[in-house]
């Protein structure tokens, strides 16, 4: 390690100081009310790390009053499979949307599902609304309107969100 530094040091002093630098972010969901923070670490001649502050990516309703318990990754909403036949609700600004996953596989890794959104206002997702859209998907992610949602098989008839 101490010869690599040499290295890169007397490269540095060679080029003009000129030294190439690698970058890791390190992302961390809260276990307890599942806000994300990231850190960025620069490593400066490619081996002296220098880490920065975090960051919040995304804070919960709940983070004021959390007592933070970290773990590293992102963990979704969903702490459990959805089996097939679930109607799962979905919300971004003023517009609603659900879906239902049909035939869920994981050999091959597929599934469908039939969508239904309102881009504006309240009331029911009625597909006989004419301010209703609804229709069908395939694969993941499962994409319709302004929502798009990761899915991953965990088992036949069951999936991750």
């Amino acid at each position: 390690m101490l010869w690599a530094l040499a290295s890169a040091v007397a490269i540095a002093l060679v080029t003009g100081g000129c030294a190439v630098q690698a970058r890791r972010v390190r992302v961390q969901t809260c276990e307890r009310c599942a806000s994300t923070r990231q850190q960025d670490t620069t490593y400066l001649l490619g081996v002296i790390p220098r880490a920065g502050k975090w960051a919040i990516g995304y804070k919960s309703p709940r983070f004021a009053g959390c007592s933070h318990q970290w773990s590293d990754g992102i963990h979704m909403a969903v702490p459990n499979a959805v089996p097939d036949g679930v109607v799962v609700l979905v919300r971004q600004d003023q517009s609603y949307g659900a879906f239902i996953l049909k035939d869920q596989n994981t050999v091959p890794e597929t599934t469908n599902y039939s969508w239904y959104y309102r881009p504006f206002g309240k009331g029911p997702l009625d597909p006989s609304s004419p301010s209703v859209q609804h229709g069908e998907g395939r694969g993941s992610p499962i994409e319709f309107g302004p929502f798009s949602v990761s899915w991953s098989g965990a088992s036949p008839g069951r999936g991750w969100l």
